[in-house]
């Protein structure tokens, strides 16, 4: 075998599990996203905020649970500046169910302040479909150049010389 064949072959491969990530996450026709009846609601004043590479992560005074609201849901920036400077306003987070059930931060997906909408549900959802857009894309990509790659190893299959 080749070089050329086996980068075809590796790249078909690598583009194959790449599909099956993207077309096979959650089984949920809601972009892997829980639906809004299925979160929970919580409410306290911000004890903790920080800002990661990836999320905001918080807490709430009196609550033992920690929440993250990713920056795959768009306006992180907005979300951790509001947290921020909250000021013992009243916090209203909707998220997940893994509060109290693992170790595992909630993930937030509506986040309210003092009864101001900072992010929706809905907002969230866009964010979210908008992103799977884009590995949707970039998965046609990847199977045009593994089918570049396919073609080009069987048309100089016989220029290369197989290593010995």
């Amino acid at each position: 075998m080749n070089k050329l064949t086996l980068a075809a072959l590796s790249q078909g491969v690598f583009t194959v599990c790449i599909l099956c990530l993207l077309y096979g996450q959650g089984g949920s026709d809601n972009g892997g996203m829980p639906y809004e009846f299925e979160l929970m609601e919580r409410n306290g004043t911000v004890a903790y905020v920080k800002d990661h590479p990836n999320e905001v992560s918080f807490s709430l005074y009196g609550d033992p649970g920690l929440y993250v609201y990713s920056r795959k849901s768009g306006a992180s920036d907005r979300v951790y500046d509001a947290l921020k400077y909250s000021m013992g306003r009243g916090v209203r987070v909707l998220c997940d169910m893994t509060l109290g059930y693992s170790e595992t931060p909630s993930q937030c997906f509506d986040i309210k302040i003092g009864g101001q909408v900072i992010r929706s549900y809905g907002e969230v959802q866009e964010a979210w479909a908008s992103d799977g857009k884009a590995g949707r894309y970039l998965a046609v990509v990847m199977v045009v150049w593994s089918l570049v790659l396919f073609v080009l190893a069987y048309r100089f299959r016989r220029v290369v010389k197989p290593d010995s």
